[in-house]
């Protein structure tokens, strides 16, 4: 049973290395740097904030890519959002998983595939996919929300982000996703990425990001989130416990559901 531990607080460092993850910034000043856990919970986490001016300080693992298609994966993230955050109309993306778009022919980037993202007082997870054998427009992609929760949940604590998935554009993918050990998303209904194709110059093995980035453009307000890092599982696992126990955190079990059955949970 395979685990990647990308804990800051496991690599001794924020992996910023070209094996681990690589930095994507953009304008300004920004800041990325190691730091105490405000909460005592983990030994050390990275600090991520955009001051007026810059667009964007993330950490990318397209340098350490996750499964292929039709291959089932999981990722863990961990998210801490200061009490003294200011609510503004940036769209600010703490996470993604992100695909290289086809090039040739080249295909329209329509976002990442998952997207989750604070603005104004919520927080929300997106998913987006096409399913036809080029993305030639914009209007291809089809887009939902797939999670949608208050801004207020988060302040001054950790938020746990788990994803299990399969991608998939022929009908065989599910997507499922946890907050806070509580299923908020179940989907098999079977297409869930984009038509990328290595014979067209894409590549079928998508990959994490974590940090902040104002996707709507630069930053109006000083604003910083604090990331654990990421950990991923294979296919091995087959329940939310056993991945969270071989992440090391056997007293993370998962809770009842809202709902049951293909649900998206918001507030």
């Amino acid at each position: 049973m395979a685990i990647k531990d990308k804990r800051f607080s496991t690599l001794g460092s924020l992996g910023n290395d070209g094996s681990n993850f690589s930095l994507t910034a953009t304008g300004s000043p920004y800041v990325m740097e190691l730091t105490e856990d405000p909460l005592r919970i983990y030994p050390t986490v990275g600090r991520f904030r955009l001051e007026p001016g810059a667009t964007r300080v993330e950490l990318s693992g397209h340098v350490d890519r996750d499964p292929t298609f039709e291959t089932a994966h999981w990722l863990w993230w961990s998210v801490y959002v200061p009490k003294n955050w200011t609510q503004c109309d940036d769209q600010l993306t703490i996470l993604q998983v992100h695909e290289e778009p086809d090039t040739s022919p080249a295909d329209v980037v329509g976002g990442p595939q998952i997207h989750a993202y604070i603005r104004g007082d919520r927080v929300k997870i997106e998913s987006n996919y096409c399913t036809t054998s080029q993305t030639g427009s914009l209007s291809a992609i089809v887009s939902r929300t797939i999670a949608n929760w208050p801004l207020s949940d988060c302040l001054g604590r950790w938020t746990d982000v788990v994803m299990t998935a399969k991608w998939s554009y022929s009908g065989t993918g599910y997507l499922k996703f946890w907050r806070n050990r509580r299923r908020i998303f179940d989907d098999a209904s079977g297409n869930n990425a984009f038509n990328n194709a290595v014979a067209r110059g894409g590549n079928e093995q998508p990959f994490h990001k974590l940090g902040l980035y104002g996707i709507s453009g630069a930053a109006s307000v000083a604003n910083e989130v604090l990331h654990a890092g990421v950990i991923r599982g294979d296919n091995s696992y087959a329940t939310f416990d056993a991945f969270m126990t071989a992440c090391g955190f056997s007293d993370r079990t998962e809770l009842e559901p809202v709902f049951g059955g293909r649900f998206s949970v918001g507030a």
